[in-house]
């Protein structure tokens, strides 16, 4: 009895990894001290699949990255993205953990019969369209669009893993000297983690999203409007549900058809910026798309008012000084969020959970 609960409890741990998307050594340098440099450090895994491009047409940093990912404490397979070179190995499948793994190399591979009752995740790079077998018993992961999404097809889930290089390595450098690179969904450069229990009839895998560089409790961000707060959840669904903490308790926010804020706020600084200049500080423009996110929320902000209706905190306020404590007695006695605030949410659906606290950004 104990054995079969073992069995039936042990996730077999993945890693899918988009586009790393090395153009030259600088961009390397960038990949090695982030996201490889993370993975290298992960224990807790058991297998890491690089979701195509590796490289940015420059195959003669193909041998460098794999001898990075040849380190990894756990073992990596790749399929092939259309920046990778036209060197382009065949399909392949194996099973793993009791899952199996069918690693797809070209945009217009033949999806191979599952097997029934088995588990199956496709790999590719490229985004699946109509696939002949919609059942629960199989996940598609895909990369090349760097933007993260999710999306259900009949009864299996799409995974978009989004970029580790985000929109191509540009942006102002963090504090670690790595370029910003926010994707055009507004999600930061992250990888996601699937936890697979092979045992399981239903609900067979758990997602979780990982920004890279950062501690798993940054899942996502929050901006103050005219009207209401928004949330951006990094790796959330359409299908899920999220509430929102308020001094009234919990409250559900709606999905929001729209622009990332801050996405938006780029594609205004773009467009106010003369061309020579963003041609002199390329590394530092990112480009952007006027596209929705696929993982928006918003919250009425007469929601966040306390329970006499006050509204002493306007929203873009600088927060007062005193940190955490002060926020929660802010927020305890019914000010709106501030840039700086922290507003606790959670967040559910078949195949993911998250609580954690959001900041709220300019």
């Amino acid at each position: 009895m104990k054995l079969f609960l073992l069995l039936f409890l042990t996730a077999f741990r993945v890693a899918f990894v988009g586009d790393p998307q090395v153009d030259d050594s600088t961009e390397l340098g960038f990949a090695r001290a982030s996201v490889f440099a993370e993975l290298l450090e992960r224990k807790d895994l058991d297998l890491v699949v690089i979701m195509g491009d590796l490289v940015n047409e420059k195959t003669e940093l193909l041998p460098a990255c794999f001898g990075i990912l040849d380190s990894l404490p756990c073992p990596w397979v790749r399929v092939q993205g259309n920046h990778d070179g036209k060197a382009i190995p065949a399909d392949s499948s194996f099973i793993a953990g009791g899952i199996r793994f069918v690693l797809l190399n070209r945009e217009d591979s033949p999806l191979p019969r599952t097997r029934a009752g088995e588990k199956t995740v496709f790999c590719s790079h490229y985004p699946f369209g109509a696939v002949a077998d919609s059942s629960s018993n199989c996940l598609y992961v895909s990369a090349h669009l760097h933007t993260v999404f999710r999306e259900m097809k009949g009864g299996a889930q799409h995974l978009g893993v989004g970029a580790s290089c985000g929109t191509w390595w540009r942006g102002i450098p963090d504090r670690h000297g790595i370029p910003y690179a926010l994707m055009n969904c507004g999600a930061r450069r992250g990888y996601f983690v699937a936890q697979f229990f092979p045992k399981r009839r239903r609900n067979w895998f758990r997602l979780e999203y990982k920004v890279i560089g950062e501690n798993e409790s940054v899942q996502g961000k929050a901006f103050v409007n005219d009207s209401s707060l928004v949330i951006n959840l990094f790796g959330g669904a359409p299908f899920g549900s999220l509430e929102v903490r308020t001094p009234r308790g919990w409250r559900k926010a709606e999905r929001l058809e729209a622009i990332d804020p801050e996405v938006q706020g780029l594609i205004e600084l773009n467009r106010n910026t003369p061309r020579e200049l963003k041609k002199r500080n390329r590394r530092a423009y990112i480009p952007m798309l006027r596209r929705n996110s696929p993982h928006l929320w918003e919250l009425p902000l007469e929601e966040l008012a306390g329970k006499d209706g006050e509204k002493r905190q306007k929203a873009g306020a600088a927060p007062d000084s005193g940190g955490r404590q002060a926020t929660e007695k802010r927020q305890a006695d019914c000010a709106l969020p501030a840039i700086g605030d922290r507003i606790r949410i959670r967040y559910r659906d078949a195949s993911m959970r998250v609580k954690c606290e959001v900041e709220v950004q300019k």
